[in-house]
């Protein structure tokens, strides 16, 4: 998705290489898509600070952050990063306890129903979502603090710069008197940004295959029309595609088949696919 739009209005540059952060350096971290990430952390010296964002009690499902001192860029630490969509680095004014308390006042949203919700901010695959849909004071009241922010997405790395740099406090949001709330026109744009961001992985694996730019995302996007629900039902539609040999166009004979309800999406691309292996269709 990020191609699609300009980045520089939104503050956002694409760099080859990670770039060095000035100020406060943290880490917000899914633990299960970093491996042995606290066997990491105490290996260093002197070993880095480091808690749950969520607190001890839910530690099973928090993300966790850590303070950077300065030798992630001559470490492995960025290889995981680049590896695995696990976090994000931030820059900031705020000491260690103040930014915690602003990652999790950020890390709750409330719908424009009334509802509450958690949003993964630090996820590479949830992140640009989040600064792509939402206002310029609505990422200045969630990023308090922070004067940029780093990830990694396929070959590149990206940072975004925040605006309000001069204007950050330690003065913390709190959720109850000022919650962060999205309405319904920027949350249907998130989703947009996240499932194009979701294609873009899925063809960025299937390029080797299908060398022509954007053909696998043409045809994950031909896909649309069976209102798929789940990433496995895109991918599965590719495969079949693949598999049958049609690239340029989806066949009439798949589109019939397709368009039949008696049965789930992925019950009937596996169907198809199924008879297409056994050469029953071709």
């Amino acid at each position: 998705m990020l191609r699609t739009f300009k980045l520089d209005d939104y503050s956002i540059a694409k760099h080859p290489e990670y770039q060095p952060m000035t100020a406060n350096r943290y880490a917000i971290i899914e633990p299960s898509l970093f491996d042995d990430l606290l066997v990491y952390v105490y290996q260093q010296n002197p070993v880095l600070e480091w808690d749950y964002l969520l607190g001890h009690e839910l530690k099973k499902c928090s993300p966790i952050i850590i303070k950077l001192t300065g030798n992630e860029s001559r470490d492995d630490f960025l290889n995981r990063f680049i590896a695995q969509p696990s976090g994000s680095v931030f820059s900031s004014s705020l000491g260690f306890k103040a930014f915690q308390n602003q990652a999790l006042y950020a890390y709750t949203i409330i719908k424009e129903s009334g509802n509450k919700a958690t949003l993964r901010f630090f996820d590479p695959r949830v992140l640009p979502s989040v600064l792509l849909a939402l206002k310029p004071e609505q990422l200045e009241q969630m990023f308090n603090g922070v004067l940029a922010i780093q990830w990694h997405h396929y070959n590149s790395w990206f940072v975004y710069q925040s605006s309000v740099a001069s204007e950050l406090s330690e003065d913390v949001h709190s959720f109850n008197e000022n919650p962060i709330v999205i309405d319904n026109t920027q949350l249907a744009l998130m989703d947009e940004i996240r499932k194009y961001q979701l294609l873009e992985d899925i063809a960025h694996q299937y390029q080797p295959i299908l060398p022509p730019p954007h053909q696998a995302m043409d045809i994950l996007l031909d896909a649309d029309k069976y209102n798929p629900t789940m990433a496995q039902e895109y991918e599965g539609y590719l495969r079949m595609r693949i598999d049958a040999g049609c690239l340029e166009k989806e066949p009439q004979w798949m589109s019939i088949k397709l368009d039949q309800t008696d049965a789930s999406l992925t019950e009937r691309i596996k169907g198809i696919h199924q008879q297409v292996k056994s050469q029953e269709l071709i």
